[in-house]
This record gives C-alpha cells, sequence and structure tokens, in this order.
C-alpha cells in the first residue's frame, strides 16, 4: 500500500474466485484535482505521480489480458448544482485519453487527464464516481484525444484508433439528501468473464418515508 500512503490511491486484483476474470479495481484520489483544493496544486504536472502511476499500472494490466474498473470521488466534469468545473482542466484530458485509447509519449497540461483514460478503452469496463449527490452519467465527446501540442506545433499519433471511451463515466446517488435529493443507492450486475456492467437497479426513498423503493 506504499501508493495509498504517498497519494491515497491504489490497486487491487479481486479474486479470480469471484469474478471468474482478472478484474482490476483503481481507486483513484480525485481530490487533488478539485478546483476548490487548497493549497492548490495547478503548477504541479502530476501531484503525487498519480497518472504516471495509472498509465502504468494499466498498461500492466493489458500485458496480463486483465480488465479494470476506474474508481474514485470527484468525476471530471461540471459540478451538477453550480455548473462549474470540478477538476483542474490540465488533469481533465489526460485522463480520457488513458481509458480511451493507448499510448502517449508526450506532455499536454490542458490533455493529461482525457489522454489516460482515452489510451485503455479496450480494458476499461467501468467508471464509477460519487460526490454529486446525483445518480447520472456523463458520456464523452467524438474527438481525437491522441492529438497534442507541443512546443513544434500539433501532432497526431495516426497508427492509433480514435474515438472517446467506450463507457460513460456513472455517478451514484447518496443516502444523504443535503442538496435536495432523494436518498438513493444503486445495485449493479456485471458479466463475470467481461467484468462489463450488464443492469442495474436505482433505489431511493422519500425524505421522510421508508423504506427504499426500486425507481428503475
Amino acid at each position: 500500500m506504499k501508493t495509498f500512503k504517498k497519494g491515497g490511491y491504489y490497486v487491487r486484483e479481486v479474486p479470480h474466485q469471484v469474478t471468474g476474470s482478472r478484474l482490476h479495481l483503481v481507486v483513484l484520489n480525485t481530490v487533488m484535482y478539485s478546483t476548490k483544493l487548497r493549497p492548490a496544486v495547478q503548477s504541479v504536472k502530476d501531484p503525487y505521480g498519480q497518472l504516471e502511476w495509472m498509465d502504468s499500472v494499466l498498461q500492466g494490466i493489458r500485458e496480463s489480458g486483465g480488465t479494470a474498473w476506474i474508481i474514485g470521488h470527484i468525476p471530471p466534469g461540471k459540478d451538477t448544482f453550480a455548473r462549474k468545473p470540478q477538476w483542474v482542466d490540465r488533469y481533465v484530458h489526460k485522463y480520457l485519453h488513458i481509458v480511451s485509447e493507448y499510448r502517449y509519449g508526450g506532455f499536454c497540461y490542458v490533455h493529461k487527464f482525457m489522454r489516460i483514460v482515452s489510451e485503455y478503452k479496450d480494458l476499461i469496463t467501468a467508471q464509477l464516481f460519487g460526490h454529486t449527490h446525483s445518480d447520472e452519467f456523463r458520456a464523452f465527446p467524438e474527438r481525437d484525444y491522441n492529438t497534442h501540442e507541443s512546443a513544434s506545433g500539433p501532432h497526431n499519433r495516426h497508427h492509433m484508433p480514435k474515438g472517446p471511451p467506450k463507457v460513460p463515466i456513472l455517478i451514484g446517488g447518496a443516502v444523504s439528501p443535503l442538496f435536495g435529493n432523494n436518498p438513493s443507492y444503486r445495485v449493479v450486475e456485471y458479466h463475470r468473464k467481461t467484468s462489463e456492467l450488464k443492469y442495474r437497479e436505482i433505489c431511493i426513498a422519500g425524505v421522510s418515508t421508508m423504506p427504499f423503493e426500486l425507481m428503475h
């Protein structure tokens, strides 16, 4: 758990007897990318080395024939209520690149996070986040995350497949009604061999009523 002590992030493989496949839970500390973090780390290329670690871990999972779920608290994108960005931009784009495609050899502040999630879209079968207290999903724009800017101008890795990650970000609701939401939770089923999500239930309750009821 060296990485957990270093920056609050880690990876764990789910026992084969449980999943029937080589499923890895890649758990990120996304608080460090928050626009509200103080003191701010916006001048830091890669806080606590998490994105470089994520890239390396996903490459190892690919080589072993495994799959991965990405799990974090604050998701990339805008705040559901304030309509303001939740992450510092320089980390968002690199993340999306890693979960979508393959290898990126350069560094670009704006695209850092988007590139990572784009890079490994063949093995990432779920992206699970929270924070907003609302049940929602976030899809990815149709664009080429392998294009980046450098001192010599734009470059494109033409030999790489293009396109967004194949799975959206799923954001779970909350039992706490802090932001005017009904208390809720999600139950998910997944395919044992591929680790892909295949069914989910959303259970909700009234603020003053119980028990929880199936919503959809």
